[in-house]
């Protein structure tokens, strides 16, 4: 998982020497694509991003690399930089916003 400015890139590295893409998922905040990605952080089928270029924090299910699907957002009061999801809370470097704690409460079946 590589967050650049393109988007969210899912790579597949069983043959490390030959890593090859899965998909290239361009986050989206409202109608505009996001320029540069802060950072990810994958735990269990989610992955966990930090927009880097703007207010917003983004989750994507990943539990299909090949198709991952938005399930929520919040927008953070500065701009989201690094991201770090330990204990069920999402730590977000949040830049002039400081430091922003969130938990992700959203259930797979409720999607």
């Amino acid at each position: 998982y590589i967050a650049d400015k393109e988007g969210l890139r899912i790579m597949d590295v069983s043959h490390p020497e030959a890593p090859d893409e899965v998909t290239l998922y361009s986050v989206q905040r409202g109608t505009r694509r996001v320029r540069r990605m802060g950072s990810v952080y994958v735990a269990d089928e989610y992955a966990y991003v930090a927009d880097g270029d703007g207010l917003r924090v983004h989750i994507l299910d990943v539990s299909d690399p090949a198709n991952p699907q938005e399930v929520g957002f919040y927008d953070t009061p500065g701009k989201a930089r690094d991201i770090y999801v330990t204990g069920g809370y999402i730590y977000v470097a949040d830049g002039a916003g400081g430091m922003c704690i969130l938990k992700y409460t959203g259930n797979r079946s409720e999607k």
